[in-house]
């Protein structure tokens, strides 16, 4: 196909459990100063290339999952429980953005309260808001997680509850130094790569295990990876105009899109 590619672990600093730092900015600053890119919610990399931060593509999307966990003595059982409570976040990220999709249907929106952990790396993040839901500092949090994954291993170890879970969608995006040629042949082999899961799942769930020793170092809780037997799914359907505008009016509904400055689907989409 013509793309070199290489498998790489996070590197060891993106475990940095110290608050600070706005990981949307951070990738923002990434992929402006560099040939590179990141997947993430659908909202989110709106918000991120309506900023002048590269440009999506929009030939598939990746399901991903919510998981709003919940501590035993918090009182909280059903989605309804939520109304005042916080709720543990990354500001302007998946679990920000799906928190409020999700609630709006158990909750009145006013009722929502978000609680913004701070980090500097997307890994970070994961794990300061499971960190912060351990500690009792927060009642509740999203830690976006698959069925059966590490983080919700870990926060059931804990004795943490699961209260609300559902799919949201997530779209990569690049940097505008990135040729459309490579991004073709990136979204050639995404639908190579999801044919051959589809086929051969088992000869790569050892990839979805390798995080398994350093989370549990990390929060001091056994993790089976036998239990993790599923990765975010990629969804050759088309993410077009049609959904880019109403994703654009849900952002604009709550007042989450004031850093956008461009707002036109053919600026910020590039075709394979």
């Amino acid at each position: 196909m013509g793309l070199d590619y290489r498998f790489r672990g996070s590197p060891p600093e993106w475990d940095e459990l110290s608050p600070g730092g706005f990981v949307r900015q951070a990738h923002e600053e990434m992929v402006a100063t560099g040939p590179t890119g990141f997947c993430d919610c659908s909202w989110g990399v709106l918000v991120s290339t309506g900023a002048g931060a590269g440009r999506f593509i929009p030939d598939f999307y990746t399901e991903a999952h919510l998981c709003i966990y919940a501590r035993a003595d918090s009182g909280i059982t059903v989605p309804g429980d939520l109304a005042g409570k916080p709720i543990a976040v990354s500001e302007l990220t998946g679990s920000h953005f799906s928190t409020v999709e999700a609630l709006e249907r158990h909750i009145d929106r006013k009722d929502i309260r978000l609680h913004f952990t701070t980090a500097r790396h997307s890994d970070a993040a994961f794990y300061t808001r499971l960190k912060e839901l351990l500690e009792g500092v927060v009642p509740a949090a999203n830690l976006l997680d698959i069925p059966h994954g590490p983080l919700r291993q870990i926060a059931e170890h804990h004795g943490m509850r699961l209260v609300l879970e559902g799919t949201f969608k997530r779209l990569d995006y690049f940097s505008v130094a990135i040729p459309d040629t490579d991004i073709g042949r990136f979204v050639q082999a995404m639908r190579l790569a999801q044919d051959e899961l589809d086929r051969r799942p088992d000869d790569y769930l050892h990839y979805l295990w390798r995080e398994v020793p350093r989370l549990e170092k990390l929060f001091k809780a056994s993790i089976d990876p036998r239990q993790i037997i599923e990765s975010p799914r990629m969804v050759f359907t088309p993410f077009d105009a049609g959904e880019f505008a109403r994703t654009l009016q849900w952002i604009d509904a709550r007042g989450l899109s004031g850093r956008m400055v461009t707002r036109d689907y053919a600026s910020l989409a590039v075709r394979a």
